[in-house]
């Protein structure tokens, strides 16, 4: 499990870098206030007004008390949001290791993805719309052309590209890892909740990208449409890296992070 001091240390932290932005500021007012009154006072001071002294005196003493407040404020705040954050994570273990393995593991999983298609994907995706593209044009023109031989080309390519997106790690087996998380984070009372319903179209969009790829790789028609994560129909140039499915699973990568993180206080 990580270390819940970790998250503790990072609070008192940022709370702290807020407290020295005010308190310089504060004290840099402050500072200035009795250098004025001093060099005003020396300038026209007489025996009859040296009471300005002890005035000054009392003045400082009352601004260290003021700070010696604030300092003491500002410790009891920081305890109080450290125990609250302790508190959830040693109250709760295994629901915090199960958020913090879900987290882990759906981030390893997200760059694992598309790290492959970034170095392959759009390549079949362009070749596969040639494809059609040629296929289009022979049909119209009533050609001869061998289509058996000419989708044989394509396919060698194709099969070449897969190849190296297998070797990447675009494999179905992140397909079980996702849909292992999504039980996960039904537990420990086995219930949809939020999270689950998040991690859930996230898996359902990772399904219907590789569903595509293997379509798309074989030369068979790509499926446009999914009522279960769309609407409208979906373009061949939806499954390119950066294209809709690959935008639409990373919304919903950056909602399952803030969820966690902001449970945590990670």
């Amino acid at each position: 499990m990580k270390n819940p001091f970790e998250s503790i240390r990072k609070l008192t932290s940022s709370k702290l870098k807020h407290f020295e932005t005010c308190f310089l500021v504060t004290l840099y007012v402050f500072s200035i206030i009795p250098f004025l009154a001093l060099g005003y006072q020396m300038g026209r001071t007489t025996l009859d007004s040296s009471q300005w002294l002890l005035d000054l005196s009392s003045l400082l003493g009352a601004f260290g008390s003021l700070l010696g407040g604030l300092a003491t404020v500002f410790a009891a705040w920081v305890a109080f949001g450290a125990y609250g954050t302790w508190k959830k994570q040693i109250t709760h273990p295994e629901i915090f290791q199960n958020d913090f393995n879900i987290l882990k593991e759906l981030n390893e999983i997200h760059g694992q993805i598309f790290n492959s298609l970034e170095f392959v994907g759009d390549d079949i995706v362009n070749d596969y719309k040639l494809y059609l593209l040629e296929s289009a044009l022979i049909k119209n023109s009533n050609s001869l052309i061998d289509e058996s031989g000419r989708k044989e080309k394509y396919l060698k390519k194709s099969n070449l590209y897969y190849c190296d997106l297998k070797n990447l790690g675009f494999n179905k087996e992140l397909l079980v890892r996702i849909h292992k998380l999504l039980y996960i984070s039904k537990l420990p009372f086995e219930d949809e909740t939020e999270l689950s319903k998040i991690i859930l179209r996230y898996f359902l969009l990772a399904r219907y990208l590789f569903e595509q790829y293997d379509n798309i790789c074989v030369y068979v028609d790509f499926c446009k449409t999914d009522e279960k994560i769309f609407d409208n129909k979906l373009k061949v140039d939806d499954v390119k890296y950066d294209g809709l499915i690959h935008q639409e699973m990373n919304k919903a990568l950056n909602i399952v992070n803030c969820k966690i993180t902001q449970k945590w206080d990670l």
